[in-house]
């Protein structure tokens, strides 16, 4: 189990790009659409398109929780954003942590070396982002995001920084949003440590998506192109006319795993009593010892 999570998050020995911690999704809607971006009616909105904190007429705060690969692998992120008559600005914090990695040495008993426990250490991967929204003319909006990288990992430190920025065209029904992250080229993330520095680039990506509103039924379709590859995703949100507090959700998406592409299908339900919403999305697992994955999220209007 060890070495299957040291290949996920520690691909600076031998991989090129770093890994992005929000690709696993920024809240429990977002994945039960199958990972669609730039949606999200609440602060979450951040790390997907800061243009879409146009929505909030209030200030808006989210959580969002997940644990992965037998729950080795633990999510958390919290947002705020505030919208004000200077425009809208955000931040929010996004971490994965793999906790009490064994560190252990050797002792010589004078007939033989031992292995013996020394201590534990963490693993953490964190994103923090900054963001600003406003409006271009009417039906237009763009958000700008400055991002700060960091990473522990026992006597290694990394640190890294770069910018988003995000266009929204609501055209109701449809609405249209294109997203640029670290769309400054190659940028990268370096790592410190006693025995030498690495760096590993940040990958551009670019997110095309849209939604087509037809009633109490939400129609989603996206395309981003990432490290050289093209990945699809489609969804849609169900919300009855006799009870619109409840959202339902199904998606379809690709998703990368060391450079392949895999797809896998989602869902989703919704459950909305102003000023919380509340949010549970479940997907299944590559991970043939742990088939299901479960993620929750919640947003308060404040």
């Amino acid at each position: 189990m060890v070495s299957l999570l040291c290949c996920f998050f520690f691909s600076h020995i031998e991989g090129v790009n770093y890994q992005l911690i929000q690709d696993l999704g920024s809240s429990a809607r977002m994945i039960g659409l199958g990972n669609i971006e730039g949606f999200s009616a609440d602060s979450s909105v951040v790390f997907d398109n800061p243009a879409g904190m146009y929505r909030m007429k209030r200030s808006s705060m989210s959580f969002f929780t997940a644990s992965v690969m037998m729950g080795e692998v633990n999510y958390n992120q919290i947002s705020l954003a505030t919208p004000t008559t200077y425009g809208t600005f955000g931040i929010a914090y996004m971490e994965a942590g793999v906790y009490d990695f064994s560190h252990t040495g050797l002792i010589n008993t004078g007939v033989i070396e031992k292995a013996v426990f020394l201590h534990t250490f963490d693993y953490k991967s964190t994103v923090m982002k900054l963001s600003y929204q406003n409006q271009v003319q009417p039906n237009v909006y763009y958000g700008v995001t400055g991002t700060l990288y960091g990473a522990r990992f026992y006597d290694t430190i990394a640190s890294g920084s770069n910018m988003d920025f995000g266009l929204i065209f609501d055209l109701r029904p449809v609405v249209v949003s294109l997203m640029v992250r670290n769309m400054i080229a190659g940028s990268q993330v370096d790592f410190r440590s006693p025995s030498g520095n690495a760096g590993e680039v940040l990958p551009t990506e670019v997110i095309l998506a849209t939604r087509y509103a037809a009633k109490e039924l939400q129609l989603y379709g996206q395309y981003k192109y990432t490290q050289d590859k093209g990945l699809f995703s489609t969804g849609v949100s169900y919300s009855p006319a006799f009870s619109p507090m409840f959202e339902f959700l199904g998606g379809y998406k690709n998703y990368l795993v060391l450079g392949d592409i895999r797809s896998g299908l989602t869902c989703g339900v919704g459950l909305k009593f102003r000023p919380i919403t509340i949010y549970y999305s479940f997907e299944k697992s590559d991970y043939f010892q742990n088939d299901n994955k479960n993620y929750f999220s919640m947003s308060i209007e404040i």
